[in-house]
């Protein structure tokens, strides 16, 4: 988030649909996710033009110094890089059966068993719709602790989810 943040280029290791490993240097421009899946949304500048890399298919990032000027570009269904949301820790609480779903899906801090059905951990999501699909996905399964205005947020958005 760094590099999108601070319009960072990085060198990523990506292993393509076919199994091919293929070395990319990318300007990053957002995180976003579908259909239980993170992405990256990205300029290529080995192929002079935007793509879209899976997260779990990137097996490592590199920062470069090099700093890029953003680019114009269409946003797509997926897509909005002119979305402005900040990332934010959430403490949680998952049950048991859900645990490697979360850990499958991003990086969460350690793993503290609650109870024999339970594990408390921290995750870093955004404060926007991408990160509350993330976290619906676990319906009953999980239970944020905080910090507040995340909950509320979130809460917010599914309350007009249902209406809409």
């Amino acid at each position: 988030m760094f590099a999108i943040q601070h319009s960072k280029t990085i060198e990523i290791s990506y292993i393509d649909q076919n199994g091919q490993q293929t070395e990319r240097k990318v300007e990053p421009y957002q995180l976003y996710y579908k259909n239980t899946s993170w992405y990256l949304y990205s300029y290529s500048l080995d192929k002079g033009d935007f793509r879209t890399f899976k997260l779990s298919r990137i097996t490592s990032i590199s920062l470069l110094e090099k700093e890029f000027d953003q680019k114009s570009f269409k946003s797509t269904d997926n897509t909005n890089p002119n979305l402005n949301f900040s990332l934010s820790k959430i403490e949680v609480i998952v049950h048991k059966k859900s645990r490697d779903k979360l850990i499958e899906g991003v990086e969460t801090g350690e793993l503290l068993e609650v109870d024999k059905n339970h594990y408390q951990t921290t995750l870093v999501l955004p404060d926007h719709e991408f990160g509350y699909q993330y976290l619906a996905n676990f319906g009953t399964t999980l239970k944020i602790i905080g910090p507040d205005f995340y909950l509320k947020n979130y809460v917010e958005w599914l309350e007009n989810d249902v209406k809409s």
